[in-house]
Protein backbone atom coordinates (compact mmCIF):
# COMPACT_ATOMS: atom_id res chain seq x y z
CA UNK A 1 0.00 0.00 0.00
CA UNK A 2 2.23 2.36 0.66
CA UNK A 3 4.69 1.70 -2.40
CA UNK A 4 1.41 3.25 -4.27
CA UNK A 5 1.16 5.83 -2.36
CA UNK A 6 4.57 6.68 -2.92
CA UNK A 7 4.25 6.44 -6.73
CA UNK A 8 0.95 8.75 -6.68
CA UNK A 9 2.58 11.62 -4.32
CA UNK A 10 5.31 12.90 -6.89
CA UNK A 11 2.14 13.86 -9.16
CA UNK A 12 -0.36 14.80 -6.52
CA UNK A 13 2.69 17.47 -5.42
CA UNK A 14 3.15 18.11 -9.22
CA UNK A 15 -0.33 19.19 -9.67
CA UNK A 16 -0.56 21.08 -6.45
CA UNK A 17 2.51 23.55 -7.50
CA UNK A 18 0.95 24.16 -10.99
CA UNK A 19 -2.02 25.15 -9.36
CA UNK A 20 -0.17 27.70 -6.77
CA UNK A 21 1.18 29.09 -9.56
CA UNK A 22 -1.66 30.09 -11.59
CA UNK A 23 -3.04 31.73 -8.59
CA UNK A 24 0.31 33.27 -8.46
CA UNK A 25 -0.03 34.63 -12.33
CA UNK A 26 -3.66 35.21 -11.54
CA UNK A 27 -3.03 37.69 -8.39
CA UNK A 28 -0.29 39.26 -10.20
CA UNK A 29 -2.27 39.94 -13.42
CA UNK A 30 -5.17 41.64 -11.39
CA UNK A 31 -1.92 43.82 -9.85
CA UNK A 32 -0.96 44.83 -12.77
CA UNK A 33 -4.31 45.83 -14.86
CA UNK A 34 -5.10 48.03 -11.68
CA UNK A 35 -1.55 50.30 -12.41
CA UNK A 36 -0.31 52.64 -15.45
CA UNK A 37 3.12 50.67 -15.70
CA UNK A 38 3.23 47.18 -16.22
CA UNK A 39 5.93 44.58 -17.52
CA UNK A 40 5.87 42.25 -20.34
CA UNK A 41 7.51 39.13 -20.09
CA UNK A 42 7.35 35.56 -20.44
CA UNK A 43 5.05 32.92 -17.72
CA UNK A 44 6.22 31.87 -14.52
CA UNK A 45 5.55 28.22 -15.44
CA UNK A 46 8.00 28.06 -18.90
CA UNK A 47 10.58 29.44 -16.44
CA UNK A 48 10.17 26.71 -13.51
CA UNK A 49 9.67 23.94 -16.68
CA UNK A 50 13.06 25.15 -18.15
CA UNK A 51 14.67 25.59 -14.68
CA UNK A 52 13.68 22.13 -13.60
CA UNK A 53 14.85 20.42 -17.18
CA UNK A 54 18.27 22.06 -16.72
CA UNK A 55 18.91 20.38 -13.52
CA UNK A 56 17.13 17.24 -14.69
CA UNK A 57 19.01 17.07 -17.82
CA UNK A 58 22.07 18.23 -16.35
CA UNK A 59 22.20 15.79 -13.72
CA UNK A 60 21.56 12.55 -16.31
CA UNK A 61 24.66 13.87 -18.88
CA UNK A 62 26.71 14.03 -15.35
CA UNK A 63 25.33 10.73 -14.01
CA UNK A 64 26.14 9.27 -17.63
CA UNK A 65 29.67 10.34 -17.25
CA UNK A 66 30.07 9.51 -14.01
CA UNK A 67 29.36 5.75 -14.71
CA UNK A 68 30.91 5.62 -17.58
CA UNK A 69 27.53 3.85 -19.55
CA UNK A 70 27.50 6.74 -22.21
CA UNK A 71 27.63 7.18 -26.00
CA UNK A 72 27.66 9.72 -28.39
CA UNK A 73 23.73 8.99 -29.04
CA UNK A 74 22.85 9.53 -24.97
CA UNK A 75 25.41 12.26 -24.37
CA UNK A 76 23.79 14.18 -27.73
CA UNK A 77 20.03 13.82 -26.91
CA UNK A 78 20.59 14.65 -23.31
CA UNK A 79 22.95 17.60 -24.32
CA UNK A 80 20.37 19.09 -26.75
CA UNK A 81 17.60 18.59 -24.55
CA UNK A 82 20.18 20.61 -21.68
CA UNK A 83 20.27 23.19 -23.97
CA UNK A 84 16.56 23.77 -25.36
CA UNK A 85 16.14 24.02 -21.73
CA UNK A 86 19.03 26.42 -20.88
CA UNK A 87 17.73 28.58 -23.60
CA UNK A 88 13.98 28.97 -22.47
CA UNK A 89 15.71 29.61 -18.51
CA UNK A 90 17.56 32.46 -19.85
CA UNK A 91 14.98 33.67 -22.27
CA UNK A 92 12.54 33.75 -19.17
CA UNK A 93 15.00 35.59 -16.57
CA UNK A 94 16.13 38.27 -19.01
CA UNK A 95 13.49 39.61 -21.99
CA UNK A 96 11.32 41.56 -21.21
CA UNK A 97 8.96 45.01 -21.97
CA UNK A 98 8.23 47.32 -19.59
CA UNK A 99 6.23 50.22 -20.31
CA UNK A 100 6.16 53.34 -17.60
CA UNK A 101 3.46 55.63 -19.13
CA UNK A 102 4.67 56.99 -22.68
CA UNK A 103 8.12 54.77 -22.51
CA UNK A 104 8.96 51.56 -23.42
CA UNK A 105 12.16 49.85 -22.47
CA UNK A 106 12.84 46.47 -24.12
CA UNK A 107 15.46 44.37 -23.18
CA UNK A 108 16.53 41.60 -25.32
CA UNK A 109 17.68 37.96 -24.95
CA UNK A 110 21.07 38.89 -25.04
CA UNK A 111 20.63 41.24 -22.28
CA UNK A 112 20.50 44.81 -24.67
CA UNK A 113 18.00 47.32 -23.44
CA UNK A 114 16.63 49.71 -25.44
CA UNK A 115 14.19 52.42 -25.05
CA UNK A 116 11.24 53.75 -26.97
CA UNK A 117 7.93 55.86 -26.61
CA UNK A 118 5.27 55.19 -28.48
CA UNK A 119 5.55 58.47 -30.41
CA UNK A 120 8.62 56.35 -32.20
CA UNK A 121 6.05 53.43 -33.16
CA UNK A 122 5.05 53.69 -36.65
CA UNK A 123 2.61 50.39 -37.07
CA UNK A 124 2.09 46.82 -34.84
CA UNK A 125 1.10 43.91 -36.84
CA UNK A 126 -0.38 40.27 -35.84
CA UNK A 127 1.44 37.46 -37.24
CA UNK A 128 0.33 34.08 -38.43
CA UNK A 129 1.53 32.01 -35.74
CA UNK A 130 -0.65 34.58 -33.41
CA UNK A 131 2.70 36.76 -32.13
CA UNK A 132 2.56 40.36 -32.63
CA UNK A 133 5.24 42.50 -33.99
CA UNK A 134 5.93 46.50 -33.54
CA UNK A 135 7.47 48.32 -36.04
CA UNK A 136 9.62 51.64 -36.75
CA UNK A 137 9.57 52.05 -39.90
CA UNK A 138 9.93 49.10 -41.58
CA UNK A 139 11.82 47.58 -38.70
CA UNK A 140 10.87 45.50 -36.11
CA UNK A 141 11.80 46.82 -32.68
CA UNK A 142 9.83 44.10 -30.61
CA UNK A 143 8.02 41.24 -31.54
CA UNK A 144 5.80 39.49 -28.36
CA UNK A 145 5.45 35.26 -28.39
CA UNK A 146 2.00 34.60 -28.68
CA UNK A 147 2.38 33.13 -24.89
CA UNK A 148 3.15 36.23 -23.78
CA UNK A 149 0.09 38.79 -22.13
CA UNK A 150 0.34 41.84 -24.99
CA UNK A 151 -2.82 42.59 -25.25
CA UNK A 152 -2.32 45.67 -23.03
CA UNK A 153 0.36 47.12 -24.68
CA UNK A 154 -2.32 46.79 -28.51
CA UNK A 155 -4.93 48.39 -26.56
CA UNK A 156 -2.26 51.32 -25.64
CA UNK A 157 -1.32 51.13 -29.53
CA UNK A 158 -4.72 51.64 -30.69
CA UNK A 159 -5.72 54.00 -28.09
CA UNK A 160 -2.63 56.47 -29.11
CA UNK A 161 -3.55 55.80 -33.05
CA UNK A 162 -1.10 53.62 -33.99
CA UNK A 163 -2.56 51.42 -36.78
CA UNK A 164 -2.74 47.43 -35.65
CA UNK A 165 -2.72 45.85 -38.71
CA UNK A 166 -4.58 42.15 -38.01
CA UNK A 167 -3.40 38.79 -39.81
CA UNK A 168 -5.44 37.87 -42.63
CA UNK A 169 -5.45 34.93 -44.82
CA UNK A 170 -4.47 34.41 -47.99
CA UNK A 171 -7.10 32.30 -48.76
CA UNK A 172 -10.02 34.70 -48.06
Amino acid sequence: MWRSIARVLPWIGAVVVIRLLFILQHKSNKKMEQKSDYIIKNSGLILIIGGVGVVVFGALIVLAVWTKQTSPGILVVFGGMFLVSLYGLVECLLYYVEVKGDEIIYRSFIGVTKRYTFAMITSGKYTKSGSFKVYVGTKTIIKFSDNMPFQRFVEQMIERGIPVEVYKSKKA
